[in-house]
This record gives structure tokens, C-alpha cells and sequence, in this order.
């Protein structure tokens, strides 16, 4: 396997230094290789712990080659009720494959080391069934996948997604820097895909508060994707503090002519503070609007918020 490294194997600036025990299991998922040259090659991203799994029995290697059968992508000619019975049977199947044994979850991750050129689908499907039922051993995998550049980019994306089942501090260990020093050039899956599985790790361990500071840096950032600003902004409003009232109250009168993004300000304010304290500052912002649809709906919102 090629040498690996945290961030872009490409010439990037390298991101805040994992924590001592997750660099670990990192390099262990890498293999002796990672200790070569420099090079940039672009890891492989199948971890060790695939190819050392144990032989399955029938009954479980069978499930998986349903699983594999289930996710595996229709012909473009198919008919609209043929892809409606695919999605169907495949929700079904990893729905019931995620709550099945830990031999389930090794023989999938034996298989997805197998089927490196399968298409994304299959791989993805093989990835959420080994994070869910092998969390142990398929953790290695998954933060390679997520944080070396190289693999199919769905992939990557999906190994963020379920990362939170294999272990959700694990998650967060590895997600907040990449969240908070945000640097032109990696290449990570979708900003927003990685705030929602930060969040849901977060909400998981119970670390309701710590949410605030992240999500009010995401979403006062003007350099962020707008669809990320959206999300933080909306989770927000999930949260009772200071900070996140600060925030929102900021977003409000933003002056960057997105009403939209202004319009969940308003909503998520609603939703964290209560009505005699936001009420008069609805109103003042109103009264002093100057675009009259966002005028209309604040004053909709204070009709029906405020007596």
C-alpha cells in the first residue's frame, strides 16, 4: 500500500495533528508501508483488518452476497416500478443486515477488501454493514477513507456517514479540526455531510453544549458553502445559550443579501428563546427593514409569536 498522510497527499497544508491514541489506530489501518519516503500517491484506503478476517459460514456468506445482490445498481433501462422494488429490497436488506452478527459485519468487510473495483454502490453497501455490525475492526478503515485522499469520493462520503457507528468519539475526534480549520485545497467529503455526522456524534455522547461554538463559527463564516451555513444555522436552533442567541441575532441582520439564510435565523431564534425576550427583537428588526418581503415575513412571524 502507499504511503499515507492525514491530509491531501497533495502539496496542502497539513490540518491540526490527531490526538495520540487515534494516530494509532490511523497507522495501524495503513500498514508498514506508511512508515516509506514521502511520496503523494493516493492511498488505497482498504485497511488491513479486511484482509485478515476469518472465513465465514454459509448462512453468513450467503446474506452478504444478498446484500451485494441488493445494492447492486439497475440497468438505466429499468422501469420506474422496478426502481421503486430496488430501493425497496435494499433498505430492507441493510436494514436488517446492520442488526445482524459480528460474523455479518467481518464477512462484509472481508468482501469490500475483495471488491476494491466494484462499483460505488456495492462498496458503500459493504461499508455501512461492516460499520454497524463489526465497529471494532472496520474503525481503521473508515478514518482512512475519510481523512487520506485517493478513494472513490461516495465512498469516502459514506464511510463518513456511518463513522459515528463505529465509534462516535472517534468521529468528533476526527471531524472537528477538519470543521474548524478550514483550508483551501483538501479534498474531504461534502462540508455539510461532515457537519451532520459531527453533530450526530455530538448528540450521541450527549455533549449537547459543546455543539454551540463549533456551529456559531460554521455559521458566521462567509466564506462557508451556503448549504452549510443553512444546516448550522437550523441546529442552532436545537440549543438554548448566549452564544447561539449572539449568533443568530448577527445572522439576522446580515447585510449579505441571502434572506434565506436570514429567514432560518429568525426561525431558529424562535425556536431557542423565549418569546418575551426575542419578541422585541423581531420587531425592531422589522420596523427598520428595508426589503419588504423579508419585511412581510418578519412581521408574520411577530404576528403569531408575539401578543
Amino acid at each position: 500500500m502507499a504511503k499515507t498522510s492525514f491530509d491531501l497527499p497533495m502539496r496542502s497544508p497539513s490540518p491540526p495533528p490527531l490526538a495520540a491514541p487515534l494516530l494509532t489506530l490511523l497507522l495501524a489501518s495503513c500498514g508498514s508501508e506508511a512508515e516509506g519516503s514521502g511520496s503523494e500517491e493516493p492511498a488505497s484506503a482498504t485497511g488491513s483488518t479486511a484482509e485478515a478476517a476469518p472465513v465465514a459460514s454459509t448462512e453468513v456468506a450467503n446474506d452478504i452476497r444478498d446484500l451485494v445482490t441488493a445494492v447492486t445498481p439497475l440497468s438505466p433501462t429499468a422501469t420506474p416500478g422496478q426502481r421503486s422494488g430496488w430501493f425497496g429490497r435494499r433498505d430492507e436488506v441493510l436494514e436488517r443486515l446492520r442488526a445482524a452478527s459480528h460474523a455479518h459485519g467481518l464477512e462484509a468487510l472481508r468482501v469490500y477488501g475483495e471488491k476494491r473495483d466494484a462499483v460505488d454502490k456495492i462498496r458503500m453497501g459493504l461499508l455501512d454493514v461492516a460499520a454497524h455490525a463489526a465497529p471494532e475492526e472496520t474503525l481503521p478503515v473508515l478514518v482512512e477513507l475519510v481523512t487520506v485522499y485517493g478513494d472513490d469520493l461516495a465512498v469516502r462520503t459514506k464511510a463518513a456517514e456511518v463513522l459515528p457507528a463505529a465509534s462516535p468519539d472517534v468521529t468528533i475526534e476526527i471531524l472537528e479540526p477538519i470543521l474548524r480549520h478550514q483550508k483551501p485545497g483538501r479534498t474531504y467529503p461534502a462540508e455539510e455531510i461532515l457537519v451532520r455526522t459531527w453533530n450526530r456524534a455530538m448528540l450521541s455522547k450527549g455533549r449537547d453544549a459543546e455543539r454551540v461554538d463549533l456551529l456559531c463559527l460554521v455559521a458566521t463564516d462567509l466564506s462557508r458553502p451556503m448549504d452549510v451555513r443553512h444546516l448550522s444555522i437550523k441546529l442552532l436552533g436545537d440549543i438554548e445559550s448566549a452564544q447561539g442567541r449572539q449568533a443568530l441575532e448577527q445572522l439576522l441582520v446580515e447585510s449579505s443579501g441571502n434572506h434565506m439564510l436570514r429567514r432560518f435565523a429568525a426561525q431558529s431564534l424562535r425556536d431557542s428563546v423565549p418569546a418575551d425576550e426575542i419578541c422585541p427583537v423581531l420587531t425592531r428588526v422589522r420596523d427598520n427593514e428595508a426589503d419588504p418581503n423579508f419585511q412581510i415575513f418578519l412581521d408574520d412571524l411577530v404576528q403569531r409569536l408575539c401578543p
